[in-house]
């Protein structure tokens, strides 16, 4: 193999980020245990004015894997998360892999036949939802176990009482190279959704790449804003802020106006969005000002963004 100072591109390449990247062989989940040790009593999340600690995520998590094992998860087991993006999400998603489950992440707009297509494909046997898309579920010919994270609803478990009733974690052993972490579904544009089985070492990869890449920094405010149940913000927001130990303030659903009153009152530093979200940040900003300078870090995905749009940004921030 060629030594890295002789491939080419690295002659650009930012002093600041690593031309090579040795990933640790760790089941996913490790990144909360990892993070719980590294940071423990700092701001993981900042959710409707309330905090949480990474500590307080592992804690839960912990308690919802043991409640989740007594249930009959197993290694192997799918568990779905259908649900909008909350503190609950983080610690179910995390929960679920520690508990040996593979999480099938599903988009909270879906219909109940569209949901039910989805959870009879990847053989869910349990889906944690919310208030909001409760009622999707409740009507969908999928009979599997529910676990309802808010108030509790007829036929449902509360999580609230799970995580309360339970103990400490089970212990999984993860094949990370091979074992499967997430089945993510496509969008099903042309054909019926298909589902993507990703690995540990996939995922937790790629949050540590994308970690070092874009220089994720320890104590810094990242705006969460995308849905977590895509890989975009899945990857992006959730996982590589806590390999970095950065803060999100998470929102439930994107919303123009709430998110730039975020990013004034929490001084966020990193921002990625889609090209909506920052073309719409700029006709706004013409008209209704805003306080953006805390941001160092933009980064837009999904499709394609005009450059005179980005110019714009810019200097409007």
């Amino acid at each position: 193999m060629e030594p890295l100072s002789d491939r080419p591109w690295l002659k650009g390449w930012p002093s600041e980020v690593p031309a090579s990247i040795e990933y640790p062989k760790e089941p996913l989940h490790w990144l909360l245990t990892r993070s719980a040790r590294l940071f423990g009593d700092r701001a993981a999340l900042i959710y409707e004015g309330s905090t949480y600690t990474f500590k307080e995520l592992l804690d839960k998590a912990a308690r919802v894997a043991s409640s989740l094992t007594k249930l009959g998860v197993v290694k192997g087991s799918k568990v779905a998360l259908f649900m909008l993006n909350s503190p609950d999400f983080v610690v179910c998603y995390y929960a679920s892999l520690m508990a040996g489950a593979t999480v099938v992440p599903l988009n909270p707009m879906l219909r109940a036949r569209e949901a039910t297509y989805m959870l009879e494909d990847a053989e869910v046997e349990v889906a944690i939802v919310d208030e909001e898309t409760w009622s999707q579920l409740k009507g969908s010919a999928w009979r599997g176990k529910v676990i309802v994270a808010g108030e509790a609803r007829p036929g449902g478990l509360s999580l609230e009482t799970l995580a309360t009733e339970g103990g400490l974690p089970p212990s999984v052993e993860i094949d990370p190279i091979n074992d499967v972490a997430v089945i993510q579904y496509t969008a099903g544009t042309t054909a019926e959704p298909k589902g993507v089985m990703l690995t540990h070492f996939n995922l937790l990869s790629n949050a540590i790449a994308i970690a070092k890449v874009c220089l994720l920094r320890e104590g810094e405010v990242q705006l969460g804003g995308l849905p977590l149940y895509h890989s975009y913000g899945m990857t992006n927001v959730m996982n590589a802020s806590l390999y970095a130990g950065a803060t999100v303030a998470l929102m439930r659903r994107f919303d123009l106006e709430e998110a730039l009153r975020t990013i004034e009152r929490y001084k966020v530093n990193v921002w990625f969005g889609v090209p909506t979200m920052f073309i719409a940040t700029v006709n706004h900003l013409r008209r209704c000002p805003h306080d953006l300078s805390s941001l160092r870090f933009c980064n837009s995905g999904g499709g394609p963004i005009a450059v005179s749009v980005i110019e714009e940004f810019e200097k409007v921030t």
